[in-house]
């Protein structure tokens, strides 16, 4: 009981964090936040997720707050037909390291429970049902 009522804290602390963007879309489940964000064109989507991951970082200062970055990454979706003609680079501030710092871009995520690959196919998940 008593870790539902620290989740429920944590849960109620952070839910203004979706406030301080209008153009990223969160989503919480338990101590986990994903976030999304789309755009047509790599560089124009580059430039706002980077911007808005600034206000991110702000945020989360100013609540005493950290980025797990081990845990942190970025993937792309798009159709398996349209190779990507650019590679963006999505940075936020480390505080461990003092710096702007690259997140890892994955081909796919794993968002409750799900493996979705870049072009949703699930042939990530599949891969990993089957192994198991």
């Amino acid at each position: 009981m008593l870790q539902s009522s620290v989740l429920a804290f944590f849960l109620l602390y952070i839910n203004d964090i979706q406030e301080l963007s209008d153009k990223l879309r969160f989503y919480f489940f338990a101590d986990d936040t994903n976030i999304l964000f789309a755009e047509k064109h790599l560089k124009l989507l580059e430039l706002s997720v980077n911007q808005e991951l600034n206000k991110v970082y702000h945020w989360l200062t100013a609540n005493k707050l950290t980025l797990s970055m081990k845990k942190s990454n970025f993937v792309i979706f798009c159709p398996a037909q349209r190779k990507l003609t650019y590679q963006p680079k999505i940075v936020i501030f480390d505080n461990k390291q003092n710096k702007k710092v690259a997140l890892e871009h994955k081909d796919y995520v794993k968002y409750l429970g799900i493996l979705t690959d870049k072009n949703l196919s699930g042939k990530h998940h599949i891969g990993h049902l089957i192994i198991r």
